[in-house]
């Protein structure tokens, strides 16, 4: 099965300190201190806030800031890669594209590609977000094709994003390394 350190330091390569870019989506919820900011390494103040009972945490401005590596590791398992069910999925390729698309895009909208991408490659998917029916097919699918399909599905998505056009040459460079490392990861003969 998939283990979610392995998508790790690829996130934690693109994420950069603190950002209060005003055009990110993540403005509307700033840390409330005055200063604009609204995320750091990746983790909006809004996803901070919203996971931090029931992670176990303390939403301040003093460790949003500080983003210690454990309460980093904690939002990152606890909110994206549980919300996908990383631990179910067997392809650490199919897994950590995915987890890397919830991060970024949230998980109505990595599962709604997901369910497109199966649907294409001509697998069934249930109702909800990453149901026991679609891990049973993100797991018998192909992962080669699926991922194939996730890609496409993605890149379709990133360019209609209303806004995202200050982004896309980053969000594309980001998906297409990622893309290929997951690729190369499945071309590899198993040991």
């Amino acid at each position: 099965m998939a283990d979610y350190r392995v998508i790790v330091p690829f996130i934690l390569k693109w994420e950069g300190g603190i950002s209060n870019h005003k055009d990110d989506r993540a403005a509307i919820d700033p840390v409330p201190d005055g200063t604009g900011n609204h995320t750091n390494k990746g983790i909006t103040w809004q996803t901070f806030k919203g996971l931090s009972k029931k992670l176990g945490y303390k939403a301040t401005p003093e460790l949003f800031y500080a983003m210690p590596d454990n309460v980093w590791g904690l939002i990152f398992k606890g909110g994206f890669w549980d919300a996908i069910k990383g631990d179910q999925i067997r392809s650490q390729a199919i897994a950590d594209i995915l987890a890397d698309l919830t991060w970024g895009s949230g998980l109505g909208n990595s599962s709604r590609i997901a369910k497109k991408a199966l649907a294409k490659i001509g697998y069934k998917s249930g109702p909800k977000f990453f149901d026991a029916q679609t891990i049973k097919s993100i797991n018998a699918a192909p992962a080669a094709k699926l991922l194939d399909a996730i890609n496409e599905e993605k890149t379709a998505f990133y360019y209609q994003i209303k806004g995202g056009e200050v982004f896309i040459k980053g969000w594309m460079r980001r998906a297409t390394e990622l893309f290929e490392e997951k690729k190369k990861l499945l071309a590899e003969p198993l040991e």
